[in-house]
Formats: C-alpha cells, sequence, structure tokens
C-alpha cells in the first residue's frame, strides 16, 4: 500500500471525492490510474490522475528523519558502488536508532540474493536476535523489487521508503503493487520518492562510468 504524503489539489481527480487527499490515504495502482482511499469516509474515489502525476505527488512534505535515514542509505549505495556493485543502499531504523545496514553485495559474495534489502534486513534480524522485525522501517535508495518486498513483509516491517523509482523491477508500484498483492499476508506502509533525484543521479552516474559516456 503506497501513501501519499501531502495534500493535493483536487483539479487532478474526479469531482466526486474530497477536495484533498491527507496524509496517511492509501493510493493503489489501477490501471495507469489510482484509487484512493478515505478511512474518514470509508470508500474509495477513482481517479483519472496518472502514473508521472501520481510520482510527483509521492514526493512532498518529508520529515527531517526520513531524509536523515535516506542519507545513511545513501552512503551504503556508495560504498557498493566502489565495489563495482549497482549503488543500491538500505537501512533498517527501530525506533529512532539504525539497527541494520546493508548495500549490494550480489557480485563480491557471489550471492544472487544479496540486494541491499536483503542484507539490511539480515543485518538487523541477527542484532535483535529475532527475524521479526516488527515496528521496523526499510529506507532504500531504489523501489525494491520482488523479492526484496516479500523478505521486508516475511520481517513483518511496519514501513518502507524508498527514493528513486524503478521502472523495470519495482514492486511497490511501478511494474507491481506486491504490497497488495494475496499472496503475502503482511501489509506495509510503502512512501516513494524521498531524494529521488538524489538516489537516481548515483544509479546514472554508476551506469554513464559502466558504459563510458562523458
Amino acid at each position: 500500500m503506497t501513501y501519499v504524503t501531502g495534500d493535493i489539489p483536487t483539479g487532478d481527480y474526479d469531482p466526486d471525492r474530497p477536495a484533498n487527499i491527507g496524509i496517511g490515504h492509501a493510493a493503489v495502482n489501477v490501471g495507469g490510474g489510482y484509487t484512493y482511499f478515505d478511512p474518514a469516509k470509508g470508500r474509495e474515489f477513482s481517479t483519472v490522475i496518472q502514473w508521472p502525476q501520481v510520482q510527483r505527488r509521492f514526493e512532498m512534505n518529508w520529515s527531517d528523519t526520513d531524509i536523515a535515514y535516506m542519507r545513511a542509505a545513501l552512503a551504503e549505495a556508495e560504498r557498493s558502488g566502489e565495489l563495482g556493485e549497482i549503488p543500491v543502499g538500505a537501512v533498517v531504523v527501530r525506533g529512532s536508532a539504525i539497527v541494520g545496514t546493508g548495500h549490494n553485495r550480489s557480485i563480491v559474495d557471489c550471492d544472487p540474493s544479496a540486494h541491499a534489502e536483503i542484507v539490511a534486513l539480515r543485518a538487523a534480524a541477527k542484532a535483535g536476535r529475532n527475524y521479526r522485525l516488527n515496528g521496523a522501517s526499510l529506507f532504500v535508495t531504489l523501489e525494491p523489487c520482488a523479492m526484496c518486498i516479500a523478505a521486508a513483509a516475511q520481517a513483518r516491517v511496519t514501513r518502507v521508503v524508498f527514493g528513486a523509482y524503478d521502472k523495470k523491477a519495482g514492486a511497490a508500484g511501478s511494474v507491481i503493487d506486491l504490497t497488495e498483492s494475496n499472496a503475502l499476508n503482511h501489509r506495509m506502509e510503502v512512501n516513494g520518492g524521498v531524494l529521488a533525484e538524489e538516489c537516481g543521479a548515483l544509479l546514472r552516474r554508476f551506469f554513464e562510468t559502466k558504459r563510458g559516456d562523458p
């Protein structure tokens, strides 16, 4: 379930819905548009808004702590880039403490599952001596893939916050929204777009260097 992080002008939407969507109202991808659920009214409102506009709407009103934790994830991403890995980083936060960190290590560890999110979840679970991470938040610089969304659900993470959108493999709304799938028996709050430009720029620079682009 992806959540809006700011008020949205009514002009973009159907007239049969509230003047704005407040923080914490759910947004579900439906055929290129989005359907919003208003808890106060207990009903859904279909919209005609398209994905690029929805993406911009998610990039609003981030708290200072969200930004700080994403910067910690960006620092992890830079470490993976130094190893020749795709620069994606993640941190797991519980309370106000970072309890697990990780960056992509699939190549150096010869491990196809060693995505940043998996590495961070493993570290947090080991630190807490429990594979369940109830109440924890996962911050990651790139929208999680299907494997990582499933792992976060298995860990019972409460919230997933990502930076750049992944239009090729994103499983939190860009390609598929597994957070709403009946295949997973846990629901998470998902917020996308925090420091999206910085997270995306790091990835672009990495691939430009690999291709030898100026």
